[in-house]
């Protein structure tokens, strides 16, 4: 019974050395490039997107990683990778959070901190950009 034991544990202990170093030597390799299916950051812009409410209350922040030839405009960004409804280029719910005339909110927008100047559907997005959409009282 020992005998048995004993070869069962070293065996244990021989697959668990090779699967070690295969992890290891798997780690070690440099993430192709220029394969079809595989970003490369050179290729690629990279975006964040905050949602709040009420003044940045509660916010949950998104990070995207956009291939540079798709030329997304903010709007076709959050059709895109959220639920959205939105009427007119001005977006009225994100992810089933609906602005409401009765509560008098909507969900208004600043892109790298300044207030947003031009409608999502006109804004092309950028390298590094952070957009911070706030559900919020419009008074």
């Amino acid at each position: 019974m020992k005998k048995q034991t004993y070869i069962v544990v070293a065996a244990l202990v021989v697959v668990a050395a090779f699967l070690g170093a295969a992890a290891g030597y798997w780690l070690a390799q440099p993430e192709p490039a220029g394969i079809p299916g595989w970003a490369d950051d050179n290729d690629t812009i990279d975006v964040k997107v905050i949602l709040s409410e009420n003044n940045g209350q509660n916010p949950i922040t998104y990070y995207f990683k956009i291939p540079k030839d798709k030329n997304y405009t903010l709007l076709e960004l959050m059709e895109r990778k959220f639920m959205i409804e939105h009427t007119g280029g001005f977006i009225t719910s994100i992810q089933g959070r609906q602005a409401s005339n009765a509560d008098q909110t909507a969900w208004m927008y600043d892109i790298n901190g300044e207030m947003a100047l031009v409608g999502a559907s006109q804004y092309q997005i950028k390298d590094g950009d952070v957009y911070h959409w706030d559900l919020r009282p419009w008074q």
